[in-house]
């Protein structure tokens, strides 16, 4: 798991890598049930953000993104690996 999740994060380490920074958090949010899962989720858009959140053209969507993940932990939604945001996955 460590080796993979190394791998993907070494991927993404490029500004135009909006789409699998997405797609990685993504994968991230399945295990957020996990000791430090939301904390995990938070350090991931933090650094997608400091990569790719000034895109030109693609940047506004990991900023949404984010904003709708802390929103929906505001209102109190349970989030599963069933569970995704929409926004995500729709860039």
């Amino acid at each position: 798991y460590n080796t993979g999740r190394l791998f993907i994060e070494d991927l993404v380490q490029c500004i135009s890598a909006v789409d699998e920074w997405l797609e990685y958090v993504q994968f991230c949010i399945g295990g957020m049930g996990q000791i430090d899962g939301i904390s995990h989720i938070r350090d991931v858009f933090e650094r997608a953000l400091g990569t790719a959140g000034l895109h030109v053209s693609a940047g506004s969507s990991l900023w949404e993104a984010y904003r709708e993940f802390e929103n929906a932990l505001m209102s109190g939604y349970m989030v599963s690996e069933m569970c995704f945001f929409p926004s995500i996955l729709s860039y």
